[in-house]
């Protein structure tokens, strides 16, 4: 075995300075488990894209550490301690020598290398005090095939991630690893597993986006001088007079149900030229689905040489904004609900009124007037079937036995999807949970 250069980084681009230019950190592992440890410049890219996610307070922990260059750089970006769990004796003395070569922090005086079996949770001596912020599990799979299966896998997954998400802290995450032999059914099927196992809230998701079509730097059928007649008829409008742009949401419509988005409608919106889509769906997936149709929408409106704008507030005067409307369920509002219930989760939702501002996205100012249908983005409120509040209470959830969902009125159209849903379900969780 090759040996580490047991040197210590005070900085990263010293570490960059010095082994940047070689193949990286990583290019001290070498035979078979060279060809199987993630590259360096990957490992680093990918601890990056967490840097501005508050994971909260605690150790990173990976179930399958391998080399150990993937924990190490989450370790060492995120500035968190960390323990890995290898059950390969050879490979958990790599990956020690992994982290000691490139942290130089105080996370490294509490980080460690455990030889051990994840799914012999019981046998894997931690500190009765030890939480997680981040758990990550990249599971070995057959080496030299095209394709596997799931059960190939191992750890397994899902059995090997249930065992630790106890330890996992409130705003903690886990990231897994899937391989790039797996087919799209397979990936899709660990996916559901793994909702079904970490979805226990029971939240889904339907986010209403709305937004214009441009081009020639106006909205698309306004005139060149000028305005087109007030707002209102081309709501869910047809005719020419009314509508324009149909054959771009029609197709976008079509696009997103052929790539499996969970897209459930599309309208003409209040003003010539805006349009509305919905998306649907339980968990990430709904974020996830929500983004990838953004993208979808924009590439078949540059086919058509139509921009798309998602600016909360693209034209002045009496004219609507655009919004990502949010609607949202937990299990308990879908099964058993309650007046009360509902209304204590928006008095719950409301003391967070600022930070939700914060989360909701940029220029939403201009948007949450108190005009147009919204609130005032300095004040928050609710009420059943007020389309001028924060939060609408849907007239059928109040009618049904208060058994249904809530609508977040605030999002603006570019707002992000992901951090919606996380300060909703960070705002609603321990009232969730122990209600």
């Amino acid at each position: 075995m090759q040996a580490f250069h047991l040197k210590r980084y005070s900085n990263f681009q010293t570490l960059q300075d010095d082994f940047m230019e070689e193949a990286g950190p990583d290019s001290h592992v070498i035979g078979d488990l060279k060809k199987l440890s993630t590259p360096w410049k990957i490992a680093l890219e990918r601890a990056n894209r967490l840097k501005n996610i508050d994971l909260g307070d605690g150790f990173i922990l990976d179930l399958a550490c391998g080399s150990g260059i993937q924990l190490a750089a989450y370790s060492f970006q995120l500035n968190k301690p960390c323990i890995g769990i290898e059950i390969n004796p050879e490979r958990a003395e790599i990956a020690k020598k992994s982290l000691n070569l490139i942290l130089n922090n105080d996370s490294a005086k509490h980080s460690k290398i455990i030889i051990g079996n994840s799914l012999k949770k019981e046998e894997i001596k931690l500190d009765n005090e030890i939480r997680f912020s981040l758990i990550h599990l990249d599971p070995a799979r057959p080496t030299d095939i095209q394709s596997h299966t799931i059960s190939e896998m191992q750890p397994p997954p899902i059995e090997t991630l249930n065992l630790w998400k106890n330890l996992l802290i409130e705003k903690g995450g886990i990231i897994l690893d899937l391989s790039p032999r797996l087919s799209i059914t397979q990936c899709k099927n660990l996916q559901n597993e793994l909702n079904n196992s970490y979805e226990e809230l029971g939240f889904w998701w339907g986010f209403e986006q709305e937004y214009f079509m441009y081009k020639d730097g106006r909205p698309l059928g306004w005139p060149a001088k000028g305005k087109p007649r007030a707002q209102g008829d081309y709501y869910c409008g047809v005719g020419s007079n009314n509508v324009v742009g149909r054959e771009i949401a029609d197709r976008h419509a079509e696009a997103c149900m052929n790539a499996n988005i969970g897209i459930t409608g599309t309208n003409a919106e209040v003003a010539l030229g805006q349009w509305e889509y919905q998306v649907l769906g339980s968990g990430v997936k709904a974020a996830d689905d929500l983004w990838m149709s953004r993208y979808i929408l924009q590439r078949i409106a540059e086919k058509h040489g139509v921009t798309i704008v998602f600016d909360p507030k693209p034209q002045t005067g009496d004219w609507n904004g655009s919004g990502m409307h949010t609607n949202f369920s937990n299990a308990r509002m879908r099964s058993q609900g309650g007046e009360t219930y509902f209304r204590n989760a928006c008095e719950i939702l409301g003391k967070q009124h600022k930070s939700a501002i914060k989360e909701y996205g940029a220029g939403n100012e201009k948007r949450l007037t108190g005009k147009h249908e919204t609130a005032s983005i300095k004040k928050f409120s609710y009420g059943v079937s007020d389309r001028g509040a924060s939060i609408r209470i849907p007239v059928h959830t109040a009618n049904n036995g208060w058994v249904g969902y809530l609508e977040d009125r605030r999002p603006a159209s570019n707002a992000d999807p992901y951090r919606v849903i996380r300060h909703i379900v960070d705002s609603l969780y321990d009232f969730t949970v122990n209600w």
